[in-house]
């Protein structure tokens, strides 16, 4: 009897996976820390923006850190740069944006007002773009054919100290802006029932918006529009005890304070323009890698391994 030749395993197949599935594989997956990057990834020194978050939260929890900064700049541009956020900000972060857009999406399809809302407009494919207007009326995509009615936020850049920061929505009445930010909220030793007022922290974050504002209308960049000084606040309970409430949605209006109460915050995001256009870091501010702060820091080993003070070792 002829014995065959044992026929060459095709190395085209790939291998059966195990029939045993990992047990937890799913939630392990998502309960481990994911790397982020920083806003400014894609810019280049000339171009290096700080977002006004950054600023609001250093002003409102902890010294700020020009170093920290920039030298988030270098690594991003290197590569280097790694920022891990856990699982509980990630998922945050997600409720809080599509919570926006979906307030943003109703209005605009419920409100007899939705045709007041102003900022950047596109269609689905992404490919037909109106800015910083009112929703285009009957206007569809060449491209796509779909109308041109997804809201995005527009970016206000404050060039002058290289900040930038993006509103989360405008309603135009007349020729005035009235400026909205939203937030979800369930925060501990905040009841959303017996709130009557907007919190500190997004008070001085619209302020910031503000007068960023300001500047544009007065360089002439609004075309002859004005902003209203008197700022709203739109707040969603996002707690699981109103899920099937009819009042999850609180509106607050309270005036923009003074120019004097950002300047802090101007000068911090100075720190960090004046070392990128000089080539050289800022301070550092903690007094060693042991620090609690130091330690939290993504750029720690960066910060104290360098032997000289410019953006390239």
């Amino acid at each position: 009897m002829k014995i065959l030749p044992k026929p060459e395993r095709n190395k085209f197949i790939k291998p059966v996976e195990s029939a045993t599935k990992p047990f937890g594989i799913v939630a392990e997956t998502l309960n481990t820390e994911r790397v982020d990057y920083h806003r400014a990834k894609n810019y280049t020194r000339e171009q290096y923006y700080i977002h006004v978050s950054d600023l609001i939260q250093s002003a409102s929890h902890r010294k700020f850190c020009a170093r920290q900064h920039a030298l988030t700049y270098i690594e991003e541009n290197t590569g280097t740069y790694v920022r891990k956020v856990s699982p509980g900000m990630s998922l945050l972060h997600t409720f809080g944006h599509a919570t926006q857009d979906h307030l943003t999406r109703d209005f605009i399809k419920r409100s007899a007002h939705g045709d007041k809302v102003w900022g950047n407009w596109r269609c689905v494919c992404g490919y037909t773009h109106f800015v910083m207007q009112t929703r285009p009326v009957n206007a569809r995509c060449e491209k796509c054919e779909h109308p041109v009615d997804i809201y995005v936020e527009i970016d206000l850049k404050l060039a002058k100290y290289r900040i930038v920061g993006h509103p989360d929505l405008f309603l135009l009445w007349g020729k005035t802006l009235h400026l909205y930010e939203i937030k979800s909220i369930e925060r501990a030793g905040v009841d959303f029932e017996t709130m009557d007022a907007p919190l500190g922290d997004h008070t001085l974050q619209n302020t910031f918006y503000y007068w960023m504002l300001r500047d544009m209308v007065e360089r002439g960049e609004l075309k002859g529009l004005d902003v209203s000084s008197d700022l709203n606040y739109l707040y969603v309970d996002r707690s699981m005890k109103k899920l099937f409430s009819n009042r999850v949605y609180k509106e607050f209006t309270k005036r923009a304070s003074p120019g004097d109460r950002i300047k802090p915050m101007l000068e911090n995001a100075k720190l960090v323009k004046d070392s990128l256009d000089k080539n050289v870091l800022p301070t550092r501010i903690c007094d060693g890698p042991n620090t609690p702060r130091a330690k939290a820091c993504n750029v720690c080993v960066s910060c104290f391994l360098r032997k000289k003070d410019t953006l390239h070792a």
